[in-house]
């Protein structure tokens, strides 16, 4: 029977040299070595992959913590990362600001034990008379509030100054120009014909408050009473003359 030029003879003739065992073995290993390095890769794409989707979960839901939200008309006094609260004690942070249709939904992270129900209100307030805002939430409502959204009418926020200029057309609208010049005019008119008036009346408002630093610096215990003018002094009946 003819072999094959592949045949187990040939075969075992190409092993008996040493050189070319060497060959095939440092073959052998770099394919491991190539196959070990795939895998290794592979797993380190696989774990860092499954650590940032773990990453998002607890960035997006982290653990103790639970969303609620509200619509409202004007998001001009919130931002995002703005501080919630619950009677001066922070709860929770503004997340996320959705526009809709007529109105913004705002999300926000709070503390998962919080009991929020279906009547409770939110409201922006002005932390200090010269800026910075935070909402506080006025937690009312037997029944849970859930996924829903608080309502508009449930959220009131701080006057801007927007809201001053446009309702501002709806008041001097109203104003009598005529009336308050007239008015102007008889009061100068009275100041000029009795221009001591005003002064008579820082006198006598002078007067008053000599008064009261008088009857404030009496002796304790005492009763203070006022000095009057020597002329004005009259004649003690009987006798009887009244204590100094």
């Amino acid at each position: 029977m003819r072999k094959g030029r592949f045949g187990s003879g040939r075969v075992a003739a190409w092993f008996d040299n040493d050189l070319r065992i060497v060959a095939v073995v440092v073959v052998v290993a770099v394919v491991v070595v190539a196959v070990v390095a795939v895998v290794a890769v592979a797993v380190v794409a696989v774990v860092a992959v499954l650590g940032l989707v773990a990453t998002a979960i607890l960035y997006t839901k982290p653990p103790g913590r639970r969303s609620i939200a509200f619509e409202t008309t004007d998001v001009s006094a919130i931002s995002v990362g703005q501080d919630v609260r619950v009677a001066g004690v922070s709860v929770g942070k503004v997340s996320d600001l959705e526009l809709l249709d007529t109105s913004v939904r705002v999300t926000a992270e709070v503390e998962d034990d919080l009991e929020v129900g279906t009547d409770t209100r939110a409201e922006v307030r002005m932390l200090t008379p010269v800026g910075g805002y935070a909402v506080t939430l006025v937690p009312l409502g037997e029944t849970p509030l859930g996924d829903a959204a608080l309502p508009s009418g449930q959220v009131t926020v701080p006057y801007s100054i927007g809201d001053v200029l446009q309702a501002a057309p709806n008041v001097t609208d109203k104003v009598d120009g005529e009336r308050i010049d007239a008015n102007l005019v008889q009061v100068a008119e009275a100041l000029n014909n009795n221009p001591g008036s005003v002064e008579s009346v820082i006198s006598g408002m002078t007067a008053v408050a000599r008064v009261m630093d008088h009857q404030r610096a009496g002796p304790h215990g005492r009763e203070p009473r006022l000095r009057v003018p020597h002329h004005l002094h009259r004649e003690p009946r009987d006798g009887v003359r009244p204590d100094p």
